[in-house]
């Protein structure tokens, strides 16, 4: 069995204070301020494929790729968190 954990670091400035100052008890679980660690997700995808990955990593990556430069279809709560302009 093997495990691998892909949170990487939170940001310098989120720290309980400023949650608090933004009028949360809690770091929300989902949304644009919930604790979202990209950089530390993608790490992840590259390690776990270095350790066990048979397709290549453009081969593995083509169809999120695909889906980000022709969009998605995306449900309320994504919607929710993006900026209105």
């Amino acid at each position: 069995m093997h495990a691998l954990n892909g949170s990487g670091r939170a940001a310098r400035a989120a720290s309980r204070e400023w949650y608090r100052s933004q009028g949360h008890r809690t770091i929300p679980p989902r949304g644009a301020l919930s604790a979202v660690t990209v950089p530390g997700a993608v790490d992840s995808w590259c390690a776990a494929h270095d350790r066990f990955g048979r397709l290549s990593l453009a081969r593995v990556l083509a169809p999120a790729i695909a889906h980000a430069r022709d969009s998605y279809p995306m449900c309320g709560g994504q919607a929710a968190c993006l900026p209105r302009g």
